[in-house]
């Protein structure tokens, strides 16, 4: 009787973990499979208690017939975590992740709809911490604020996945020698971002109506195969000599390289048109740079030149990178309008502003920190705010039209600078420039003759 006791008590336990939906098919076999949804008897019905009742190396399969999932998963064991079929086992989550792990490796997660329902910023599809040999696969994200984020980690697989109408699809925070492969990633703010992530490959991905954005040493990758908006994304690490032209491109980013000509493109919806970083002695030419979130973006780049294209309806138009100097650049003969930001956002030293059409954006020119820069000749029209400076030394404003125009010869351009006392005291006063010589008349700039 003891014995049977016994036998009675650990078959009931381990019912969860054969049972089955006896009327589908089972995948392959590996480890122990323990089963969620479906009609088998024992199957467990939140993914959460199975996960947390599976042993490292396990198989959590999820069948789709009690979808949507209205849970949150935590992942705390090395499992594979595997759904019937991506389209219609749904996961909606009201937490801030659908799916999160933190310092746990050989996680596997394959085939399902992730969605959020919290409708706010600060949401995750997948959030993965510290992790290695991260595997995620033929799965649909949906909505979530960051798609795929994953932080310190190395050895990742992302492939053949859809992340779309988020902020950001994928992110890389800290991440070396994983790969990114075959995902379609559409309307995002921006569809990959990676920071601080070198050493990774990154092929074969459809991007739509967004693109990728790098920032902080995020280099050297391996990038290759790549499309946006069905053209190729250039991406050119230590390259000189090159022409690109005649609608070859969707998005290009320009890392250590020098005398590149870029002319005739339309690199619109891409997230940033085009990133100069570490990049000299290039042009830009001709080119329609529109709804994008940056349309030119420039980090440590010199004498480059920028002339007769169309940057409008971004919400910043043409950036250079705050706290980063950039020297010696021009920016002549563009129609810069209806950017929602900033129409050109300058920092650095001895560049150049000059003949450009200025109109309907939210702010004309914002000078970050600047020295010795020229701002002349431009028609600068109907912004909500024409010009605004902070601590720059030396930039001239000399002979812009500037409207609304009261008929006065000067034009008043407002701004702050700051001083440091001691080690942590900064003062603000307000300061201002003058255009001693503004037009009356518009100037004959680009799209006005």
């Amino acid at each position: 009787m003891t014995v049977g006791i016994i036998l009675l008590f650990v078959g009931t336990c381990i019912i969860p973990a054969i049972a089955q939906d006896t009327g589908k098919p089972l995948p392959t076999s590996r480890g122990n499979w323990l089963y969620v949804g479906g009609s088998g008897p024992g199957n467990y019905t939140k993914i959460q208690d199975a996960i947390d009742y599976a042993q490292p190396g396990d198989t959590v399969f999820v069948y789709d017939d009690s979808s949507p999932y209205l849970e949150s998963l935590r992942v705390r064991k090395s499992i594979h975590l595997i759904g019937e079929n991506k389209t219609t086992t749904i996961i909606n989550s009201s937490h801030q992740y659908t799916i999160g792990s933190f310092d746990y490796d050989n996680i596997l997660i394959e085939n399902f709809t992730l969605l959020n329902c919290m409708n706010y910023t600060d949401t995750y599809g997948v959030d993965l911490s510290f992790a290695k040999n991260f595997t995620l696969t033929n799965t649909i994200i949906i909505g979530c604020h960051w798609g795929i984020q994953l932080e310190d980690c190395d050895n990742c697989s992302i492939t053949n996945n859809e992340i779309r109408e988020g902020y950001t699809g994928i992110k890389l925070y800290n991440v070396d020698t994983s790969t990114l492969s075959g995902n379609q990633i559409k309307d995002n703010i921006y569809g990959i971002e990676l920071n601080y992530a070198s050493t990774n490959t990154i092929s074969n991905n459809e991007l739509i109506n967004n693109g990728m954005y790098l920032v902080n040493l995020a280099y050297p990758n391996s990038i290759v195969g790549n499309t946006v908006n069905g053209k190729a994304l250039l991406y050119l690490e230590n390259e000189n000599d090159i022409l690109i032209e005649n609608e070859s491109a969707g998005q290009i980013i320009l890392i250590g390289c020098n005398r590149i000509t870029m002319q005739n493109l339309d690199l619109s919806h891409a997230s940033i048109g085009v990133m100069f970083i570490k990049t000299d002695n290039c042009s830009l030419t001709k080119t329609k740079i529109r709804f994008n979130f940056i349309g030119v973006w420039l980090l440590y780049s010199n004498r480059n030149t920028l002339s007769y294209n169309y940057i409008d309806n971004n919400s910043y138009g043409i950036s250079f990178e705050p706290y980063t100097y950039n020297t010696q650049n021009s920016i002549i003969e563009n129609s810069i309008q209806s950017n929602s930001g900033v129409g050109i956002g300058l920092n650095g030293v001895l560049n150049i502003i000059k003949n450009n059409l200025i109109k309907n954006n939210s702010l004309g020119i914002f000078i970050y920190s600047g020295v010795l820069n020229l701002i002349q000749s431009n028609n600068i029209i109907k912004n909500k705010l024409n010009a605004l400076f902070q601590n720059s030394i030396g930039t001239v404003f000399f002979g812009n039209y500037w409207e609304p125009n009261f008929g006065f010869r000067p034009k008043i351009i407002p701004g702050i600078q700051f001083a440091v006392i001691g080690l942590y005291i900064l003062i603000f006063f307000p300061w201002l420039k003058i255009d001693w010589f503004a037009k009356r008349l518009p100037n004959r700039t680009f799209e006005v003759r």
